[in-house]
This record gives structure tokens, C-alpha cells and sequence, in this order.
């Protein structure tokens, strides 16, 4: 009897093991299908990737997500196209149709770029990426939706007094950009710091649509004069213009270095200056999202400038390497001689020196020679000497 009650509570205890083995692998399993499940992910952006700053965020945001949840995430895209169709009422259409598109899509993650609605899905974790303070969403702490942004610092001054200092003789500044003292834009706000001069130097502001006559203006000056080209976003008869495309024409035409405010602007015929990156805003709003992602709650960021020059238009104004600040960033630097054809220069070199040795040698040889051949001349002689004075 005592055999069979021990059996019967062995029997028991293996049930209830195998039981708890069972719900642990249930658990285990339901756990890693809602660790597979793909995150949906709404990039909302104000224009669309043909503009290089939007693009270059795009690209870095997509590279960010996908290296942090490899396999595991669904990226959707839309944009507003606020510079062709700015009424309203167009925009107003457009975000509703973007809001009932995706009101079935269980979005885990929006990325705002721009001049877009924050509140587009409420209770959607947001990361906004945007210039213009008076874009910040609602206080996190009174707010059900988990917010946070990055921050693009887009300003002129530093930029300004790096061109002074990397030209001290430069006696005329000219300023392009948009520039409506109804509006906060980075020209009105550089021309309330400096009205008419910079540390002495004269400015001249030129806010001009007509980018024919920009040219015309930069094309009149010197290569003693500074030019700062912020930011130009429509033409005189109101369309929109893609800085990126408008900076080529002006550095072509322009008498004197001309200095920018973004990295999408080098490479065209500026010189460059102390610059927003757009691929590290990109890389830094996808890094934030991450975090939104794994349920963390992330601090607002002001994205790093840095910088950067075109090594090309620095030799065109003999501006020197060595003058640029500490950590600049020079792109396009064409490599010295030595730097491009070292290996071929060291290979000349040595062949060179094997041919000198060789010939070195073979003149050796032959001194060698004449000398053993004069010796020998000289013992013919003196033995035919001794042969015919022995016949004597």
C-alpha cells in the first residue's frame, strides 16, 4: 500500500512538472511572437525626397530603424507638399486622407519632419524633426502621447564670423535669403543682431525673389567681399525653390567665396561654414524612435553641426587648410601629388636606384677590364723584351 501511494504522488509530481513545462513554452512562445511582430512606422514628411534635405533624413531615419530592428519593421511614407499646394484647404484634404489611409494600419511609431501636423494619430508615439522652435507638440508631462523632438540649429552667426576671420580683409558682407520682417527666418533674425555692419564691415542685405538678379548682384563683386546665402524657398512670382538648386547658380556667378548654412548646399560651388547636417538629423531622429519603440522615454535633442568645407572652392580662394577650425570636415579635397601617386613615385625611385646601381657596376666592370687588359699588354711587352734580348 505504502508502494502504491508513493507511486501514485511520484505519478503526480511528474504531471505537475510537465504542466508547468507546458505553460512555460506557451508563455515563451507567445512572448517571442510578440517580440517578431513588425513595428509599423509612419514617416511624415513636409515635402518630398526630391528635396535633398528631405531625402537625406529619409534615407538615414529608413537605415537607422532597419540596422535597430533588422527584419522586424514595415516603413510607410508620406509627405505634405506644402511648397506647390500651400491652401489650407488642400492641406487640409490631404491630411485626412493620410489620417483615414492609415487608420487600420496600427501605426507603433510616427517621425515628423517639417511643417506637419503633430497631432495627426493622438496616442501614437511622435518624433518631430524641425528648425522652428514654435513647432514643439504639447508638454510630455500633460500630454498622453509620448513626444519627443530633434532640434535643426539653423544659424547664421557662427558662420558669419568664421568667414570673417578666414578672410580679414574682406570689406564688404552680402546676405542672400528670404528675408520678410513679418516672419522669423534666420536672415531677419541675423539682421536684427547686425542692422548695417559686423565687426565694422558693412553689410548689405539683398532679399530679392529674382535669381537672375542675385547673380547679377554677386557677379559685381570682389573677391574682397563676403557672401552668406541662407535660405531662398520661392521666386518672384511666388513658386517654390529648392535651396539646393538655387546655391549652383549663384556660386557660379559670384566674384567672392560664398559661405552656406547646410550640408546639402556644399558640393555645388560653396565654400561652406558652420553647417546643419541633415543626414545626422535623420540618424538621430531614427535612434529616437528606437528608443519610442522599446518604451523608453527620450529627452528633446538639438542635432550636432559641424564644420564643412569644399576642399575644391578653398583652393580657389586660397584659403588655407591650417586656418580652418579644429574638427572641420573638408569634402572634395583633391590629394597632393604624393598622396595620389606615392607607391608609383617610391617605384620609380627604387628602379632608379637599381639602374644606378647597375650601371655604377658595369662602369666598375669595365675600369676593371681596361685596367686587367692594360696589365696584360704591359707583360706581352716586357716578356717579348726579355724573349728578344735573349735572342740578342
Amino acid at each position: 500500500m505504502n508502494q502504491v501511494n508513493h507511486s501514485g504522488r511520484r505519478f503526480s509530481c511528474i504531471a505537475a512538472v510537465a504542466r508547468a513545462l507546458c505553460l512555460f513554452l506557451l508563455l515563451a512562445s507567445l512572448s517571442a511572437a510578440q517580440t517578431n511582430e513588425s513595428k509599423h512606422v509612419l514617416i511624415l514628411q513636409e515635402e518630398d525626397i526630391s528635396w535633398p534635405v528631405f531625402r537625406l533624413i529619409d534615407e538615414n531615419i529608413r537605415a537607422t530603424l532597419r540596422a535597430g530592428l533588422p527584419g522586424g519593421i514595415l516603413i510607410f511614407s508620406e509627405h505634405l507638399d506644402r511648397g506647390h499646394f500651400p491652401d489650407p484647404k488642400i492641406q487640409a484634404e490631404q491630411v485626412a486622407w493620410i489620417r483615414r489611409k492609415y487608420a487600420d494600419s496600427n501605426l507603433d511609431l510616427i517621425i515628423a519632419a517639417g511643417d506637419v501636423p503633430t497631432d495627426l494619430f493622438p496616442g501614437v508615439p511622435l518624433v518631430l524633426m524641425s528648425a522652428d522652435p514654435r513647432r514643439k507638440p504639447p508638454d510630455p508631462a500633460t500630454s498622453s502621447t509620448n513626444y519627443v523632438s530633434v532640434w535643426v540649429a539653423l544659424e547664421a552667426q557662427k558662420t558669419l564670423e568664421l568667414a570673417q576671420r578666414l578672410q580679414p580683409a574682406a570689406r564688404r558682407i552680402v546676405v542672400i535669403g528670404d528675408g520678410s520682417p513679418s516672419e522669423d527666418t534666420i536672415l531677419t533674425r541675423l539682421r536684427s543682431t547686425h542692422p548695417t555692419s559686423a565687426s565694422g564691415i558693412p553689410i548689405t542685405y539683398v532679399t530679392t525673389l529674382d535669381i537672375s538678379e542675385i547673380c547679377q548682384k554677386v557677379s559685381e563683386l570682389g573677391s574682397d567681399s563676403i557672401v552668406l546665402f541662407t535660405v531662398v524657398t520661392h521666386d518672384q512670382h511666388g513658386h517654390p525653390l529648392i535651396s539646393a538648386e538655387v546655391i549652383p547658380k549663384v556660386a557660379a556667378a559670384s566674384g567672392s567665396p560664398v559661405y552656406v548654412l547646410s550640408d546639402t548646399h556644399i558640393g555645388s560651388g560653396a565654400v561652406g561654414g558652420y553647417v546643419a547636417s541633415f543626414a545626422e538629423v535623420g540618424k538621430v531622429g531614427g535612434q529616437l524612435g528606437l528608443r519610442l519603440l522599446a518604451g523608453e522615454h527620450p529627452k528633446d535633442v538639438v542635432a550636432q553641426n559641424e564644420y564643412r568645407f569644399d576642399g575644391r572652392q578653398l583652393r580657389r580662394w586660397k584659403i588655407p587648410q591650417s586656418a580652418l577650425p579644429a574638427g572641420s570636415v573638408v569634402l572634395y579635397r583633391q590629394p597632393r601629388l604624393w598622396e595620389s601617386y606615392k607607391y608609383y613615385i617610391i617605384a620609380a625611385i627604387l628602379i632608379g636606384a637599381a639602374e644606378m646601381l647597375l650601371i655604377l657596376g658595369l662602369l666598375w666592370q669595365r675600369a676593371t677590364r681596361r685596367k686587367t687588359e692594360q696589365s696584360l699588354r704591359e707583360r706581352v711587352a716586357f716578356e717579348k723584351m726579355l724573349s728578344d734580348l735573349s735572342a740578342t
